[in-house]
């Protein structure tokens, strides 16, 4: 890959994290903007590129066994946009900047995810966040900026539309969770038919799909361990794997999503019946349990423009 300045169509020496096939942390040939990955496996490397005064960016590089060369063109930040490293404030308009700062967790383990942080306002643009999950974005006059954040590998479901208020030199704090297993519970005890109050978390996952159509998922049956009166379903192996398929079915008949993209898979009841011994339990035990698998492949173009 090669990194140009947008305006000079100068080489860049900038940043570059990987993540996927290969994790690592480079820097370009100064002379050259170059940074040269080799003897790749088949499949997705996902890139960051960052350098002060720049606008940083995220790229997901579909890999096959032919050589490719990418070319990213990076812009400067505007000079007013900038914040003194020496931590000074500086004024835009006799305002003094604010930040927005946070950290993005997985919802479940608490540890740091890697994250695009997008935002728009009176300033607009794209932030990473570091190894430990960490985001800063900074220079930002008065105003209400939305946030949105993805994570780069589609491994997680995105979090839209975060309303963040920024008064006069304001440092705001927006530490977000993210989610990958999402679990559909409340049907009927041998039943199959979807909880309706639960459509709506469905249907995000459906959208999500439709949106990254190189993703892939896994959905999981359950049940519980009461004895089963049912000719249709007379295993509890049979009774998960066809919870697993309606949710599957809804999926691929609503949003247009081919049917190889689910992994359908049953496994009956959790643990011991023993540990069933409330109707709450029992009720949670009957669901389905929807596991975001991330980017198999994605497809690219030759040239890749950031842009503010």
């Amino acid at each position: 890959m090669k990194v140009l300045d947008k305006k000079t169509n100068e080489p860049l020496r900038v940043l570059v994290e990987t993540e996927g096939l290969l994790s690592e942390i480079r820097t370009t040939d100064p002379a050259t903007g170059k940074c040269v990955f080799d003897d790749l496996l088949p499949g997705t490397l996902c890139v960051s590129v960052s350098k002060d005064a720049y606008y940083s960016t995220f790229h997901d590089f579909r890999i096959s066994d032919t050589q490719i060369e990418r070319v990213i063109l990076m812009q400067q930040l505007d000079s007013k946009h900038i914040v003194p490293k020496s931590g000074e404030s500086m004024l835009l308009s006799g305002d003094t900047l604010g930040i927005i700062y946070g950290k993005i967790t997985d919802v479940r383990g608490g540890f740091g995810l890697r994250a695009k942080v997008s935002y728009q306002g009176k300033r607009k643009g794209v932030v990473n966040t570091d190894a430990e999950g960490f985001f800063e974005i900074i220079g930002l006059s008065a105003g209400e900026y939305r946030l949105s954040i993805e994570h780069p590998a589609r491994e997680y479901l995105p979090v839209k539309s975060i309303i963040v208020p920024v008064g006069v030199g304001d440092k705001i704090a927006v530490n977000t969770q993210l989610e990958n297993i999402v679990s559909i519970y409340g049907f009927k005890r041998g039943g199959i038919s979807i909880p309706k109050h639960l459509l709506p978390k469905l249907d995000e996952i459906g959208s999500f799909m439709k949106e990254n159509p190189y993703t892939y998922i896994e959905v999981a049956g359950y049940a519980d361990p009461e004895l089963l009166n049912s000719k249709k379903y007379p295993t509890y192996q049979a009774l998960s794997q066809a919870r697993a398929e309606v949710v599957k079915n809804y999926l691929v008949k609503k949003f247009a999503i081919g049917s190889e993209r689910i992994l359908v898979r049953a496994f009956g009841p959790e643990g011991f019946a023993a540990e069933y011994t409330t109707k709450e339990k029992l009720a949670a035990a009957r669901k389905v349990k929807i596991t975001l698998l991330g980017i198999s492949f994605l497809p690219i173009s030759g040239i890749i423009d950031v842009g503010e």
